[in-house]
């Protein structure tokens, strides 16, 4: 993303939202806003969605989605957005 748009990563399971803001965290994911909820409650016609140009379902296995996307992604430079 070169340090521009946002991602918003949704998780409604409060352990693997508290995983994942760890992971966030760790990785130095400035642009990520992770939201404890499930994305299906979501209205599209939120004016915080409005711009929204891609969408990503993760697996029912998030230890499967985290090696696969830690596996083919180099983290950037702490303080860096992604």
């Amino acid at each position: 993303m070169r340090g521009r748009g946002r991602i918003t990563a949704f998780e409604r399971d409060i352990k693997r939202f508290q995983t994942l803001n760890f992971m966030l965290e760790r990785a130095g994911a400035l642009n990520v806003v992770a939201k404890n909820r499930d994305f299906t409650t979501v209205d599209p016609l939120d004016p915080e969605y409005a711009n929204v140009t891609h969408m990503y379902v993760a697996t029912n296995y998030p230890s499967l989605t985290v090696n696969a996307v830690a596996a083919s992604w180099t983290p950037p430079a702490p303080g860096r957005a992604l």
